[in-house]
């Protein structure tokens, strides 16, 4: 994964946090925060990894 995919990606997670934070009862959003969060977390380690391969 490259850098410039790993930091949009993070932006669309970071806008969508902003956006529908006014858009949902506290539940649902509490719902899509959990959820966005293990998306970004799956996205961190594959960023990692794929940084960690390319110094071998």
């Amino acid at each position: 994964m490259d850098r410039g995919y790993y930091l949009g990606a993070k932006y669309v997670i970071l806008k969508l946090r902003e956006r529908l934070i006014t858009k949902f009862n506290v539940e649902s959003y509490n719902l899509l925060e959990e959820e966005l969060g293990r998306i970004e977390k799956e996205l961190d380690l594959r960023f990692y990894f794929s940084e960690e391969q390319k110094k071998d």
